[in-house]
């Protein structure tokens, strides 16, 4: 959950256009119907089945939510660690064995680099566009400069740098 320190109330009302005006009939036509009919009155029975049922409703939705929260939590982190991996791989296996004599060590170290930034940015690329924020720059600072272009067109970046 992302939580920002300053609430926009414009964006709170847009969002609840539908159900706002609706509760504030409802909360209008309950007061005018305590304050001028006074006979008017509802069983506890009633209050206490609504409340019940409303109950089990919002648990159930409480769940719900909660559980694919943990869900993206977890597949989250299996991205994050499998990421760490494909890095730690690149840097490990591409060497040779200790003590081998590569003849192009600089044309390795060159391409180890370049991976491990490829995986940063497919990571950042991945994490902007899940919750759908602008690239601000981060993603050119992990990409060379030829395909800075062709990412910044992508509507699906982290596509377009999983596949260079």
């Amino acid at each position: 959950m992302i939580i920002k320190r300053r609430l926009n109330l414009l964006r709170v009302l847009q969002y609840d256009r539908g159900e706002l005006p609706l509760a504030l009939i409802a909360g209008v036509t309950a007061w005018i119907v305590y304050r001028y009919f006074n006979g008017f009155s509802l069983p506890f029975s009633v209050a206490a089945t609504l409340g019940g049922a409303l109950a089990i409703f919002i648990g159930f939705r409480n769940n719900s939510a909660y559980g694919r929260w943990w869900e993206a939590r977890k597949l989250w982190g299996a991205i994050i660690n499998d990421s760490r991996n494909l890095g730690r791989l690149v840097l490990s296996l591409m060497d040779g064995p200790p003590g081998s004599n590569i003849p192009d060590q600089a044309k390795i170290d060159r391409f180890e680099r370049r991976a491990v930034r490829y995986v940063i940015a497919w990571v950042n690329a991945l994490r902007l566009h899940l919750r759908r924020q602008e690239d601000e720059g981060l993603l050119d600072l992990h990409l060379p400069e030829e395909v800075r272009a062709d990412v910044a067109r992508a509507h699906h970046k982290p596509n377009i740098i999983i596949l260079l």
